[in-house]
């Protein structure tokens, strides 16, 4: 912590720990606005249990030799272009025209 920079000079290191040991002890108990009223200290126990139970709920699965098919994305068919359907008028006058 940089305390010198502050005009705060501590006669030993003991005395520089504590102080940053209160800070710390205020910063965790201090109610916040970003989180909702509660402090850091009455957050982090509903997280590492959350993190407990997410992990204990997956299964290990075995891997099989399945084939991955690659996503192959379908062009959009734009409202000017030709109907897919092959009449020859725009996707607009003919198919496009249902949805």
């Amino acid at each position: 912590m940089e305390t010198e920079s502050l005009g705060v000079i501590f006669r030993s290191n003991s005395d520089r720990e504590m102080f940053e040991r209160i800070v710390k002890d205020v910063e965790k108990n201090t109610r916040m606005w970003e989180n909702k009223g509660f402090t850091p200290n009455e957050l982090a126990p509903e997280k590492e249990e959350t993190a407990d139970n997410t992990c204990s709920n997956f299964k290990f699965v075995q891997r099989q030799n399945v084939k991955i098919q690659p996503i192959v994305k379908e062009r959009k068919i734009g409202r000017n272009d030709p109907c897919p359907c092959g009449s020859g008028k725009k996707y607009k006058k003919c198919c496009g025209r249902n949805l």
